[in-house]
């Protein structure tokens, strides 16, 4: 009933329950989402193929291939832009041409999804998809590698001890030596530092919420400033990872478990009444669990944290 509901939203929390339905109903309901008339409604059920048994996938996947030929030549831009970002969910075999309709449409963002999804082609026909994105003017970051970047120490000199880094809001000072690259130092007024630790140590309220850690900046230390009672210095570990901004900028991997936690970060700060004073995605940072020769297992989803706390407030209501 609720995938045949009039109101959007019913069924488009309808079709992201599918997973938690009987195995034997989930092929059916999959079906009836993807034939569903609003674009939102039938990317939910794309993300739900993965759920159906093992042995009707497939048929789903080349089912779903063919609405997003006819997706991807609709006159709206907004169907044509969520077609492009459903073809990692369509049959592997039926990538490649998806990819190549998306890459000539007229609209960037629709190219720029289809060249995201270059990926997610077959390995061997890769290359030649990514020289047709080139000369369209898009570059290609290996997500493997992008996994493992942060931006801070990119412009520090090698064996430097001590940078300050340039950026607006509060003073941070990287460090080098055997710290480099594993705490940085926030000089910040000690109000802010109240808020940030109030979303730090309230483990038990994150773990409610889902997390499996505390999504926050983690503080490993406090040090008193010369400043007096204007200023601290609080010690915080780098998140060895990029920002949400960077990473949705060069792939669509994992976008819609990243802006899940991201919506939930947010919101946990508004129930603790904390102001952060800029949720941008650039204050968001990703942690990719590892694999046992080190490198990022882009199978899992992303850790998502929430830094930068140097104009947190706490809301004088608590």
């Amino acid at each position: 009933m609720g995938l045949k509901d009039q109101a959007v939203s019913v069924r488009h929390n309808c079709a992201e329950m599918i997973q938690y339905t009987p195995e034997s109903e989930r092929t059916r309901l999959i079906e009836t989402g993807l034939k569903d008339q609003d674009i939102s409604v039938r990317l939910s059920c794309a993300q739900m193929i993965q759920y159906a048994p093992e042995s009707e996938q497939e048929a789903l996947k080349k089912h779903l291939a063919g609405i997003l030929k006819m997706g991807l030549k609709d006159q709206d831009i907004y169907v044509r832009d969520y077609s492009a970002q459903m073809i990692q969910y369509a049959s592997e075999s039926e990538r490649t041409e998806l990819i190549e309709m998306g890459l000539k449409d007229q609209d960037e963002y629709v190219r720029r999804n289809c060249a995201q999804m270059i990926q997610y082609a077959p390995e061997s026909e890769q290359k030649g998809l990514k020289e047709q994105a080139r000369v369209l003017g898009y570059e290609f970051v290996d997500p493997h590698d992008l996994a493992l970047q942060t931006p801070l120490y990119k412009k520090t000199p090698q064996g430097f001890l001590r940078k300050q880094f340039e950026k607006t809001g509060s003073g941070t000072t990287l460090l080098g030596g055997e710290l480099k690259e594993r705490v940085i130092v926030r000089s910040i007024e000690p109000q802010t530092l109240m808020s940030w630790k109030e979303a730090f140590e309230n483990r038990e309220f994150w773990k409610k919420k889902g997390f499996e850690i505390v999504p926050v900046e983690p503080i490993v230390g406090i040090k008193p400033s010369k400043k007096g009672i204007k200023e601290v210095h609080v010690f915080t570990r780098v998140i060895p990872g990029p920002s949400v901004a960077k990473w949705e900028e060069a792939t669509s991997l994992w976008r819609n478990e990243i802006e899940t936690q991201k919506k939930t970060i947010i919101e946990g700060l508004a129930e603790l009444k904390i102001e952060h004073g800029h949720l941008h995605d650039g204050n968001f940072v990703l942690y990719f669990h590892r694999t046992p020769d080190g490198k990022a297992d882009l199978s899992k989803p992303p850790m998502v944290y929430v830094i930068d706390f140097d104009q947190a407030v706490s809301s004088p209501s608590k």
